[in-house]
């Protein structure tokens, strides 16, 4: 949303930068003082106003976010208190926690040295600070990211509008010379022959694909936006669009690490996902196919033998719509990550009445994929049975040289929040390329009765999306575009979607389940896998062995795998290729793509438990508890007590209650509530945890699960 006002733009930083204000001026500003211009400024006209002398030792007490009491300013009048309030007294209403010690003791000391006399006062330098270090931590970011890309973050409303100008800057105004491409093809066959993707060609001969490949997209002066006879393709695409795949398999897993028990369980999450589905082949113009009667009875007399016939490198790629199933005898071996998962309304659990992605074994009718998933699906036991509708279009890997550069940048960064920024900056790019603004409005603000009644007779009824009432004086009305612009190349996010989930598919069959013994996956999230595997003594050793597949630099050298990775070293390894552990340990360090890494850094996970997609608990060998609760906060009231979600205990409760009640938990918790411009905290009861699942169907156990379909 972008609101102005008289030609004056307000903009929320937080949509340009992501991080909290204290970790920005932690690890941004830090403690060059000589970054803290607006701070230094606007505190010397403080110490002015209060008739004290500037020294310069008190920016190094101002250079970081200050410590509020929110809870106990109640109203204006509060403002006039004249003590302190005691640390008891200083709770976080959201996260029910008295505010902590060294931060209480550093309010104290703000309050002495600056001569503070009530909570207004207090209130104010807060504000100062809150504002001018807000200022000086966006000015280094501009200047940053100017120095970087050459783009100034001003002129755009969020990060994802600037990556998305930032990409067509480096995609068709970059240094595109004969050397340069060269350069930059060397590295893609590189990163193509490094995650073995290359389909049996060599380095010399990727260059060549990248180079004519890249020639004919320049040829064609870059990407092609659909056109008003794109309109069915643009509806297929649309229709088909599929996000991340959620799910739990299987409800509880456990390890007995002190005994004989084979078994190891591992948290292992994809190196930015979707970077790594940009570093492929891409679509940038659709082209018309023949259609014609022959032609398609053609393919349909062997569609899964024309499938396999295409090119992953060639010119042309392919959207294919057709109906594909799954042999029954292949039931078992896909119920855990089946194929082609598809948008659908369950109705087998009566509260559910929004579309879900999921994951089941019935067979597929007219489905749009990425010919490259389909051909994934076909050499793994899936058969096409009849292909109706093509897309076709050219490709080429345009997006490398953008997204390979942010990659670059995110290795050498040094702070989160540049780490953070270069992600964000990879990723969002995706989110502009699925954007169709069909959804987009414009809103108008009357200040009157009359005012409203003429912005309606203006527009006209059937323009009108609906009105808001802020206030007594204010009233927002909603308007519908009449002309509706698809300015964004859709189709490209729709082969990012597909593309993304062929690195999950490829490397849970072709890689997991082809190196271990016996794999059983517990959970996912869009990109990552909880899996148990058995024969524990090995799993490090094989893993190290498929090293191309893994990145370890994160591993805790206190880790488990950590000791066994520096005993694989010492005995297996080419010390000609690695000549030094910590090489063999970043070989793969951020690698975007089909690269994996241990989330909990090496450490054994002694228990799982999933109660429903986006509700899981997992907790290792220390103790630490990793858990995913989706719309519900940290710290919640159940039963009357504050109690951290982070328990494993209270998944346990839901997953083995024995009365049908108890497998609710139900609880409380304060939230920032905006209603139509109205601010306030408001306390909230509702249901937290349940094992309600509507993705898969649940056995008697109440641990195993079957995907739909199942036999």
């Amino acid at each position: 949303m972008q609101i102005e006002y008289n030609g004056i733009q307000f903009k929320d930083s937080l949509k340009l930068i992501s991080s909290p204000l204290r970790s920005i001026v932690a690890q941004t500003l830090g403690g060059n003082l000589d970054l803290y211009v607006y701070t230094k400024q606007q505190l010397c006209k403080y110490c002015e106003s209060r008739g004290k002398q500037w020294d310069d030792e008190y920016i190094d007490l101002l250079t970081r976010k200050e410590p509020m009491f929110y809870s106990l300013i109640k109203s204006y009048e509060s403002l006039n208190n004249t003590t302190i309030p005691s640390r008891e007294q200083c709770i976080d209403d959201m996260k029910g926690e008295m505010m902590p010690q060294g931060e209480y003791d550093h309010m104290v000391k703000l309050w002495k040295i600056f001569d503070i006399k009530t909570w207004g006062e207090y209130y104010e330098l807060y504000n100062v600070l809150d504002v001018t270090l807000m200022a000086d931590a966006f000015e280094h970011f501009r200047v940053t990211t100017l120095n970087a890309f050459g783009v100034d973050p001003m002129h755009y409303i969020t990060a994802p509008q600037m990556a998305y100008s930032l990409f067509l800057k480096v995609t068709m105004e970059g240094d595109h010379s004969e050397s340069s491409l060269m350069t930059l093809a060397r590295k893609w066959a590189q990163y193509i022959m490094r995650i073995n993707a290359n389909e049996g060609l060599a380095e010399k001969q990727l260059v060549k694909v990248f180079l004519n490949r890249m020639g004919e997209f320049y040829e064609s002066k870059g990407i092609r936006l659909m056109e008003t006879n794109d309109i069915d393709d643009f509806m297929r695409l649309l229709k088909n669009l599929r996000g991340g795949i959620t799910q739990i398999v299987k409800r509880h897993a456990k390890v007995d690490l002190a005994s004989h028990d084979n078994d190891s369980i591992y948290y292992l999450d994809a190196n930015n996902l979707y970077g790594g589905a940009m570093h492929r082949m891409m679509p940038y113009e659709l082209v018309g196919v023949p259609e014609r009667r022959e032609v398609m009875e053609k393919i349909n007399r062997d569609p899964n033998g024309w499938v396999q016939s295409l090119k992953t490198f060639g010119k042309y790629g392919f959207f294919i719509e057709c109906d594909i199933e799954v042999p029954v005898e292949l039931h078992d071996k896909f119920n855990d990550l089946p194929f082609f998962p598809k948008n659908d309304i369950v109705d087998k659990v009566k509260e559910v009445n929004t579309p879900k992605l999921i994951c089941d074994l019935v067979p597929r009718r007219k489905y749009l994929v990425h010919y490259l998933l389909l051909q994934l699906g076909i050499q793994q036991g899936y058969r096409v049975t009849h292909i109706h509708h093509i897309i076709r279009f050219k490709q080429a890997p345009f997006i490398f040289e953008y997204v390979n550069m942010l990659s670059e940048k995110r290795a050498k960064s040094k702070t989160t929040v540049e780490k953070n920024l270069y992600k964000l900056l990879a990723n969002s790019t995706y989110g502009k390329f699925v954007e169709t603004g069909l959804k987009r409005m414009k809103v108008k603000f009357a200040n009157t009765w009359n005012e409203r009644e003429a912005i309606i007779q203006k527009h006209g009824y059937d323009m009108i999306a609906g009105t808001t009432m802020y206030s007594e004086n204010l009233i927002g009305i909603k308007l519908n575009t009449p002309v509706r612009r698809v300015e964004k190349p859709f189709f490209i996010g729709f082969a990012i979607l597909d593309m993304s989930k062929h690195i999950i598919y490829d490397f849970y069959y072709n890689v997991l389940k082809t190196t271990f013994d016996t794999v059983e996956l517990l959970g996912q999230d869009t990109d990552s896998l909880i899996m148990q595997l058995h024969d524990r003594a090995n799993i490090v050793h094989k893993m190290c062995d498929m090293y191309k597949s893994f990145d370890f630099s994160e591993l805790d050298n206190t880790s488990y795998f950590y000791g066994e990775l520096v005993k694989y070293y010492e005995n297996e390894v080419d010390k000609s290729k690695f000549p030094s552990l910590e090489s063999f340990l970043n070989f793969n360090k951020k690698l975007p793509g089909p690269i994996f890494k241990d989330e909990h850094n090496g450490h054994h996970i002694t228990e799982f438990k999933g109660l429903r997609p986006k509700m899981s608990c997992l907790v290792d060998e220390k103790h630490v508890i990793h858990n995913a609760a989706k719309g519900v906060p940290r710290n919640v009231v159940i039963d009357g007590e504050r109690t951290s979600v982070k328990n494993i205990d209270l998944y346990k409760r839901v997953l083995e209650a024995e009365k049908k009640g108890d497998a609710v938990i139900e609880g409380s918790f304060k939230r920032i509530n905006n209603q139509a411009f109205d601010i306030s905290t408001k306390e909230q009861t509702k249901t937290l945890m349940t094992c309600t699942d509507n993705k898969r169907w649940i056995l008697d156990d109440n641990v195993h699960a079957l995907a739909f379909g199942h036999y």
